[in-house]
């Protein structure tokens, strides 16, 4: 009767324990709750805002757009857009599409990692569509050693570009809103 006991008060412990653990976890649904990233950032009056939050391994990103078209960030460029790490944002067949690539020049053009040679790299994608705009969450490592991914280090200064368009069609130029900021991922 005892170790019947135990194993009851065994299962209840790592049954809440699973639940309260699991309930913490990050989950790309394309909602952004309260306290789910550590960090926002506003790079559009409100029409693009980005939210991240960083552990050891990954960092998890949550963007916010009120526009149907296309956007996307880019880390670390020389000049311009020239050997930046480039993730866009589009909608296809009403579906939300993140592609990881990388800028070969200073105005582009942007083709996926996969098609220079290196891997997609954005893990757990999730997000929602609505008549106004979007979201979409995602994670990718920190340095997932890919050559046209670049390593996002913690406490470290890090040029971040910014762009958005009216069009799906991600060939079209950013005619909404482009620029850059210098932003330090902490924790």
């Amino acid at each position: 009767m005892k170790i019947f006991k135990y194993l009851v008060i065994l299962v209840v412990y790592f049954t809440l324990g699973w639940a309260a653990e699991s309930s913490d976890k990050w989950v790309p649904d394309g909602i952004i709750k309260g306290e789910e990233y550590s960090h926002t950032i506003n790079l559009v009056k409100d029409r693009l805002v980005l939210h991240y939050k960083i552990d050891s391994t990954y960092i998890y990103f949550g963007i916010e757009v009120k526009s149907l078209g296309w956007s996307a960030i880019g880390f670390e460029p020389d000049k311009g857009m020239k050997n930046a790490d480039i993730i866009l944002i589009f909608i296809e067949n009403d579906s939300l599409k993140v592609l990881d690539s990388y800028s070969t020049g200073i105005y582009g053009p942007h083709r996926s990692d996969k098609e220079l040679g290196g891997q997609d790299n954005i893990l757990d994608v999730g997000g929602r569509v609505d008549s106004t705009g979007y979201v979409v969450e995602f994670k990718r490592m920190l340095n997932s050693k890919d050559k046209f991914d670049k390593p996002l280090i913690k406490g470290k200064e890090l040029t971040l570009i910014y762009a958005m368009a009216k069009s799906h069609n991600i060939k079209k130029k950013h005619d909404l809103y482009r620029g850059s900021i210098k932003i330090k991922l902490v924790d």
